[in-house]
């Protein structure tokens, strides 16, 4: 715990109340309740979150190279930061604009929902495109529809 006097002052700022100015000794002051506990754990959530945010992207990003292959063209490289940015800005600042109006949970865990849902389309579309009942302009946008959801 931290230092404080009679006054209830911490240590750092003695001398400030009568007590300190008598020289009266100082007692441990308890353990804060909800202090350094509940900023920890509300930190680990956001960390889990940023990186629940960030799979999706890298996803579609460390697979460059089947893209490549697949759609014999290296457009996907262009195309998935272009989608992706803007979709990030765009809903940013919606969030800002109005987010206040939803609570947390509305917020957070519908999308993370659907950005694990929309992570399964890359093995679809390659099961859909190998066994030849899409094409590959087709298969093509429904993979730029994928990143333009996550």
């Amino acid at each position: 715990g931290e230092l404080t006097c009679d006054g209830g002052f911490p240590a750092r700022a003695h001398y400030k109340c009568a007590c300190c100015r008598r020289g009266e000794i100082m007692e441990v002051a308890d353990e804060p309740k909800n202090g350094a506990a509940s900023g920890s754990i509300l930190y680990l959530c956001m960390c889990i979150l940023g990186a629940a945010n960030l799979v999706p992207w890298m996803t579609f990003l460390s697979i460059a190279d089947y893209f490549s292959d697949l759609y014999q063209s290296n457009a996907m490289e262009f195309y998935f930061p272009a989608i992706s940015t803007a979709v990030l800005v765009t809903t940013s600042a919606v969030v800002v604009a109005v987010g206040d109006h939803f609570s947390f949970l509305c917020r957070i865990v519908p999308q993370t929902v659907v950005m694990m849902v929309g992570m399964m389309v890359v093995p679809v579309i390659d099961v859909l495109v190998h066994h030849g009942w899409i094409s590959l302009d087709c298969a093509f946008s429904l993979t730029l529809a994928a990143v333009f959801i996550n």
